[in-house]
């Protein structure tokens, strides 16, 4: 487990985080055994105190984050869009859809649904709204992080996966995302592997 330094920074500059008071959120993980024991900047814990952890963070509002890819993870950030750049930046240019894949989508059960507002507080992107008493969800700003269903008192919420034609395969591991960023950018991957 691992202080976050975006939620350090923000109370350095008196703007603390508007979703949690835990700095711990950041968790690496290591296939070494033993891999932070000596660490100066990561506290050994054990996989169950890692799900407790990360039920807290999800309690909190936070969003887990981790690399996009098949395999070989070695973070989950857990953070929300005032303290972490990136999330932060999917926000502000206020179209999500635009710099992530989103495999996943939030859906409504209309039935279910009473539109109490519970979940349009939790999101992040902006992506809910309950215009005549029941929840609408913009399929351009839902970014599937789930945050939102967790609170739902009537358990109208669920993650569904997008359709086939929008959805993409994440690379297999942290070598094939390098390559096809070089690629992208017109680099040789080579030169980077």
């Amino acid at each position: 487990m691992r202080y976050c330094i975006k939620k350090i920074k923000k109370d350095l500059v008196h703007d603390p985080c508007k979703v949690t008071t835990n700095k711990t959120v950041c968790l690496p993980f290591s296939e070494k055994e033993n891999a932070f024991d000596n660490s100066k900047f990561t506290d050994p814990i054990t996989k169950e105190q890692a799900l407790e952890h990360l039920r807290t963070a999800e309690e909190d509002g936070l969003i887990h984050c981790t690399m996009n890819i098949q395999t070989g993870h070695y973070y989950i950030c857990n953070c929300c869009s005032c303290c972490c750049g990136v999330l932060r930046g999917l926000t502000e240019r206020n179209q999500p859809l635009a710099f992530v894949n989103a495999n996943f989508i939030m859906s409504v059960n209309e039935e279910l649904c009473t539109g109490c507002e519970t979940c349009v507080d939790r999101c992040q992107f902006d992506a809910l709204d309950v215009p005549d008493d029941l929840l609408v969800i913009d399929s351009q700003r839902c970014v599937g992080c789930g945050v939102c269903a967790i609170v739902c008192p009537e358990d109208a919420l669920t993650l569904i996966e997008r359709p086939a034609k929008e959805k993409t395969e994440p690379p297999t591991d942290f070598r094939e995302w390098m390559t096809q960023k070089a690629m992208a950018r017109q680099v040789d991957p080579s030169d980077l592997l």
